[in-house]
């Protein structure tokens, strides 16, 4: 787009290319475990096996475990689809190339 002078196409472009770029970052910049929760709950569940109460155990651990598979989870979002940009890349560069504004 660039190249064809189409800068409005090349500015269309340059936008899905920041936007794309950006949230690949929210995603993988996503929330930590919550450290305090999840101390909460171990205190909570040790407090459960020394009563013998091991069905609260057993729900607390499940929690517990959410709570760090749904942080992890966010984490390990999709990265930037560096195919997708490149392609964007060369459609904005074609479109500035066609003077198509």
């Amino acid at each position: 787009a660039v190249e064809a002078e189409d800068y409005g196409r090349a500015k269309e472009l340059k936008a899905q290319i920041d936007a794309a770029k950006e949230a690949s970052t929210a995603v993988a910049a996503g929330p930590a475990v919550d450290e305090a929760l999840v101390a909460q709950l171990e205190a909570a569940k040790a407090e459960a096996v020394e009563a013998e109460d091991y069905g609260r155990a057993k729900e607390l651990k499940a929690q517990i475990d959410a709570a760090k598979e749904a942080s992890t989870a966010v984490a390990a979002g999709p990265a930037v689809d560096e195919a997708l940009v490149a392609q964007l890349e060369a459609a904005k560069a074609e479109a500035v190339e066609a003077e198509d504004y």
